[in-house]
C-alpha cells in the first residue's frame, strides 16, 4: 500500500492530471500501432495487471514495472528519461524504496492498490494498462538523478558533479572563473564544505528536497536531466 499511494502523491495525484492521454477502448488502435517500439501483451484483467506491478516491485525489476504501462504512456516516458534502459533503471531504483509485500496479505494489497489505480487505468483491444502517468515519470527522473548527485557529493567526486552539470551552468562557471579547471577546483572546494561527514546521514528520503536547501536544482529536458547549482550560476 504503501509504494502505490505513494506513486500516487508523486504527481499530485495523477488520476486528476490535466490533459487526458486520450488513451480509450473505444480507439479501435492495437498497441502494437500506436507507438512502434514499445508495444507489448498487457493483461486479461486489472487485478492480473495489479499482481504483475506489485510482483515487479518486490523482485526490483524495472522492465518488469514497464509492462503495466499502456504503449503511448511507455513511450512518454522513454522519451522523458532518454532510453528505455533509463525508465527502467529508474523504477528499479523506486522500488528499492520499500520492503516487499506480506504474502499473508497480499490479496488485500492488491485489492487495495486496484480501488486507487482504477481510474487510471485503459483498455486496449480487451488488454489493461496503465496511463497518465507522465508526470510521475519525470520526478522519478528527478529523484533518480538527485540520488546519484548525492552519492557523487558526498565522496566529493566533482568530476561526476560535473557532467550532471547543464551546458548552461558550465559554461556560467567557466566565464566566473576563467578556465574549466579553476571551475571544477572551486566545485571541489563546495562539495568538501556543503557535504561534510556530520551530515553524511542527511537527505536519504528525499535528496532532491535536500539539494534544494543547497541551491542544487533539477531539470528534465530532451530525454535528461540535468543539474545546475546556484553558485555557479550567480555572476562575479
Amino acid at each position: 500500500m504503501k509504494k502505490i499511494t505513494f506513486l500516487l502523491l508523486l504527481a499530485g495525484s495523477v488520476i486528476f492530471i490535466a490533459g487526458c492521454s486520450g488513451e480509450a477502448d473505444e480507439s479501435g488502435t492495437s498497441p502494437a500501432e500506436t507507438t512502434a517500439g514499445v508495444s507489448h501483451s498487457g493483461f486479461d484483467t486489472k487485478e492480473a495487471l495489479i499482481e504483475h506491478l506489485l510482483n515487479a516491485f518486490d523482485r526490483r525489476d524495472g522492465n518488469a514495472v514497464l509492462e503495466v504501462f499502456s504503449p503511448e504512456t511507455l513511450q512518454h516516458g522513454i522519451e522523458i528519461c532518454g532510453s528505455r534502459e533509463n525508465l527502467a533503471a529508474i523504477w528499479q531504483n523506486f522500488s528499492e524504496q520499500f520492503p516487499e509485500s506480506d504474502p499473508q496479505t497480499k490479496a488485500e494489497e492488491v485489492a487495495s492498490t486496484l480501488e486507487l489505480l482504477d481510474d487510471i487505468m485503459v483498455q486496449i483491444d480487451g488488454k489493461w494498462y496503465l496511463t497518465r502517468y507522465e508526470e510521475v515519470f519525470e520526478e522519478l527522473f528527478i529523484k533518480y538523478t538527485a540520488g546519484r548527485f548525492l552519492e557523487a557529493a558526498r565522496s566529493h567526486n566533482s568530476d561526476i558533479i560535473w557532467g550532471m552539470l547543464s551546458p548552461e551552468c558550465r559554461n556560467r562557471a567557466i566565464d566566473r572563473y576563467q578556465f574549466e579547471a579553476n571551475a571544477i577546483a572551486a566545485l571541489r572546494y563546495w562539495l568538501e564544505r556543503e557535504f561534510t561527514a556530520s551530515e553524511s546521514g542527511s537527505g536519504n528520503d528525499d535528496p532532491d528536497t535536500f539539494l534544494a536547501g543547497k541551491g542544487v536544482r533539477f531539470r528534465v529536458a530532451d530525454g535528461k536531466c540535468e543539474a545546475e547549482i546556484a553558485f555557479l550560476m550567480d555572476s562575479v
